[in-house]
């Protein structure tokens, strides 16, 4: 039970029914007193409170991937340029190596076909050939014409996991720079 004289103007008595149906106020005369607020004008209020905050939620969903100034749509563009720029890299060097290849194919293929070359420099050249340019055909289109030089290759096997595995790595590389190029396009 509460006075009002000890807290200054407020019920007389407060049941424990009172107390969940208030909430508190200070009170002008105390810092400590209070003044007790009806709960309905509490719920109230804590719904337009959510009420708020769901609006603001569902706004920040709407606007996830839209550009909220200047500076990201100019960041956009240039991780576009950027993105763009490593696949043109990518395919200029693939194109170099695969010329590359075919010139060193065409004096590999002339000096395995002559007959002042022994068998262990043909085996050597052969290697060197697989090791630089590959040993699978998705890399080395000409490795199964060496397929007689390379099963007597002593780690054969060990090369073709290795280009199996780069082989693998360019092409998730090349998907996933399509996609963020598709992404930022779609942006815009």
């Amino acid at each position: 039970m509460l006075s009002s004289g000890c807290f200054g103007e407020g019920p007389q008595s407060l049941t424990p029914a009172d107390h969940l149906n208030y909430k508190a106020k200070p009170n002008k005369k105390v810092d400590f007193a209070l003044e007790l607020t009806p709960l309905a004008t509490v719920k109230k209020k804590e719904s337009e409170v959510q009420q708020a905050v769901s609006n603001n939620h569902q706004s920040i969903l709407a606007n996830i991937d839209k550009p909220k100034s200047k500076v990201p749509v100019i960041n956009q563009e240039a991780q576009l340029q950027r993105l763009r720029a490593l696949q043109a890299e990518a395919k200029l060097k693939e194109s170099r190596r695969r010329s590359q290849l075919n010139v060193d194919w065409i004096e590999l293929d002339k000096n395995l076909k002559s007959r002042g070359s022994t068998k262990k420099d043909k085996q050597n050249w052969v290697e060197v050939f697989v090791k630089k340019y590959g040993s699978i055909p998705e890399l080395n289109p000409y490795v199964n014409t060496l397929s007689k030089w390379t099963h007597s290759m002593s780690h054969f096997d060990h090369l073709v996991d290795e280009d199996k595995r780069r082989v693998k790595q360019r092409t998730r590389q090349s998907h996933i720079i399509a996609a963020k190029i598709r992404k930022i396009i779609e942006l815009k």
